[in-house]
């Protein structure tokens, strides 16, 4: 009785998404920058926007960076803030920065 080695054995059919591997790409490439930032994604349909707090808090400035590509800009977001919070603080930005 032969036996197979388990590389002998043809790929399964079901195909592996790639977003596990590019997670991985994606946390081994922050951990050398050193200010990512706190906040979300937005998607307008034909880019991305990184916008949030440059860091892990409120007393650094807020941007807004256009991205490529998904990657781009998971590349920047270091920690997602919530909804609820990122909403009223975009709102807050707007309004001061529409009053100055």
């Amino acid at each position: 009785m032969s036996t197979k080695s388990f590389r002998s054995q043809p790929l399964s059919a079901v195909s592996r998404p790639l977003s596990c591997a590019s997670d991985f790409w994606v946390a081994q490439q922050q951990r050398q920058q050193t200010s990512l930032v706190w906040g979300r994604i937005q998607d307008n349909g034909c880019n991305f926007i990184v916008e949030g707090y440059q860091g892990d808090s409120a007393t650094r400035p807020w941007v807004r960076i256009p991205c490529r590509t998904l990657l781009d800009a998971k590349l920047l977001l270091g920690n997602v803030m919530d909804k609820e919070l990122f909403d009223f603080v975009a709102d807050l930005e707007r309004f001061s920065a529409k009053n100055k």
